[in-house]
């Protein structure tokens, strides 16, 4: 099951438009050459070390693909935690950030906005990924030695 998101829209004088439902699909997540999760994805959890290609789709109201009018732009709640590069017009390379001054595990937030009207208006549809961010496993072991005292 998906998000829905309803948006109310106005045109240019205010005036509001009939309430619209519509949304943004994630359909496939590339976690690396081997591990690909297709489906209607709504949350991930990756570690600070991962990286993963997201796609999005256009679906009507019965959850149904459909088409949209240009590019998808992917959109990080926090570039701090996550990174969105495009790929092409329904895909980005989403990375994770600098993670300056974070305590993990931590999650944001990557939002696919996109245009629904295939002609020249605009009517803004929205999908949203939860994306966790933890620490990877240990590689190593870090020391770090006490200030030397002399022997009693």
């Amino acid at each position: 099951m998906g998000c829905k998101i309803v948006i109310n829209c106005r045109d240019h004088h205010g005036k509001r438009h009939k309430r619209r439902k519509a949304r943004i699909q994630f359909t496939s997540v590339q976690l690396d050459r081997f591990t690909i999760i297709k489906g209607d994805i709504m949350a991930i959890t990756i570690t600070d070390s991962q990286q993963f290609d997201l796609a999005a789709q256009g679906v009507d109201k019965k959850g149904k693909p459909t088409a949209l009018d240009g590019a998808v732009a992917f959109i990080s709640s926090d570039p701090n935690l996550l990174v969105a590069t495009p790929i092409d017009n329904l895909s980005a390379t989403i990375t994770v950030g600098p993670l300056t001054a974070v305590t993990l595990p931590v999650t944001a937030q990557i939002t696919a906005e996109g245009d629904a009207d295939l002609g020249a208006g605009v009517v803004p549809v929205l999908g949203v990924l939860d994306v966790t961010i933890v620490a990877g496993q240990a590689v190593n072991i870090s020391l770090t030695p006490g200030t030397p005292t002399e022997t009693p």
